[in-house]
């Protein structure tokens, strides 16, 4: 793994370390945030979230894909690497069967929904093992078949029970979890250092520092693109991913897209059909199942693993959710300016879009350290919050 260690600063001298972190979200960021405070420095925090739960969004409701390689030689590289080895490190604390943890292979089917038999069936098509496939009415219209990473850059894990341990040793180290809407920070007068959060409620929840880790929810520069899925029971456990899609030119919406997440409780996580860029103005854990969606994901699943295939039984878990994404569709991770939070020790980590099970425990290990130490061991320029001129942190949309 390529490592350069980079240093960001405050443009305070030796600041004392904080005691108190109040922490906007519990999602997988806030409480990877709040599980490194605690572990790696000592440090308590306090969960805010609308909801009064761990994970009502994504962070509980995400395929839990992860791809060690995907993001090699972009911006995310380093983030990507670094939370691939976090992940492995977190399913060895717990035990990797507490949260469904296990390394996988992946492959990328390029399908026809023409299903006219080709004249001749290549070679690589007929060696490659699809075993959740009902050959006998896919094999024939099977373009080709991508090998997309295996056992050493592969792997799954099931977020909502990954967020549950990390809440377990946050809890047991003397965090806490309170159910409220941050409407702003409150600073100091005189020194301008933050001193509370206040709620909708009119309550303050006190704290010497403040991260906004609540995705699409965190700022106004902050979108979401809303996703369905489908849990299916399978009748044996499988251990491949596969995303399907098809090129034909004349199709009226540009190709089925179908992706298939394989869990070791006999299910699969299916989904298909993303939507489109927006704000959001749903509350997390309040998003609406919408049918007719949830009949095309359905509809896509069955389409790609055949009429008979392992996929075709009747959902056990319909779900949805958004994935934030910033215009860049880059994270934002760092300390926000005086001018954005109103005040000094306020920081914001959001935005990671699809990945963000995968970059949640690097996102919250970046983020535990700045707070802590004023440093931290990735590269996280690129993802400055400074990058947004017109930023402002939550309420927002609402």
């Amino acid at each position: 793994m390529r490592t350069t260690r980079q240093s960001v600063r405050k443009n305070i001298e030796n600041p004392p370390k904080p005691q108190h972190v109040v922490i906007v979200g519990a999602g997988i960021t806030g409480l990877s945030t709040a599980y490194y405070l605690a572990t790696k420095y000592n440090i308590r925090s306090v969960l805010v979230d609308w909801s009064g739960t761990i994970a009502p969004g994504a962070s509980g409701k995400a395929a839990g894909f992860l791809a060690r390689h995907w993001s090699d030689g972009t911006l995310t590289e380093e983030l990507s690497h670094r939370s691939f080895y976090l992940h492995q490190e977190l399913a060895d604390a717990f035990g990797a069967d507490s949260i469904q943890y296990r390394r996988l292979t992946c492959v990328a089917v390029n399908q026809s929904t023409k299903m006219k038999k080709p004249k001749r069936i290549t070679e690589s098509i007929k060696e490659v093992k699809l075993e959740w496939l009902d050959r006998e009415s896919n094999e024939l219209f099977i373009r080709s078949v991508q090998d997309m990473g295996n056992e050493t850059n592969i792997a799954q894990v099931t977020p909502k029970l990954l967020c549950e341990k990390l809440w377990e040793e946050v809890q047991r180290r003397g965090g806490v979890l309170v159910k409220g809407r941050v409407m702003n920070a409150v600073h100091d007068d005189e020194t301008g250092n933050f001193i509370g959060a206040k709620l909708d409620d009119g309550r303050t929840v006190r704290g010497d520092a403040l991260l906004y880790a609540c995705g699409p929810w965190s700022a106004n520069i902050m979108y979401g693109i809303k996703g369905h899925a489908v849990t299916i029971p399978t009748e044996r456990t499988l251990s491949q991913v596969v995303f399907f899609y098809n090129d034909d030119d004349d199709d009226d919406d540009g190709g089925t897209e179908c992706e298939v997440y394989v869990r070791p409780n006999n299910t699969a996580f299916c989904t298909a059909l993303a939507g489109e860029l927006k704000l959001v103005t749903e509350e997390p854990g309040k998003e609406t199942v919408e049918a007719d969606v949830i009949d095309g994901v359905l509809e896509a699943v069955r389409g790609c693993s055949g009429t008979e295939g392992l996929l075709c039984g009747d959902p056990v878990l319909q779900s949805a959710c958004y994935q934030p994404v910033t215009s860049d569709f880059l994270p934002v991770i760092g300390a926000l300016s005086k001018e954005e939070a109103g005040g000094e020790n306020c920081y914001m980590a959001s935005g990671n879009n699809c990945w963000g099970i995968l970059w949640g425990p690097a996102t919250g290990e970046c983020i535990a350290d700045l707070i802590a130490t004023g440093t931290t061991r990735l590269n996280i320029r690129d993802f400055n919050p400074s990058r947004f001129p017109d930023l402002k942190p939550v309420p927002q949309n609402n």
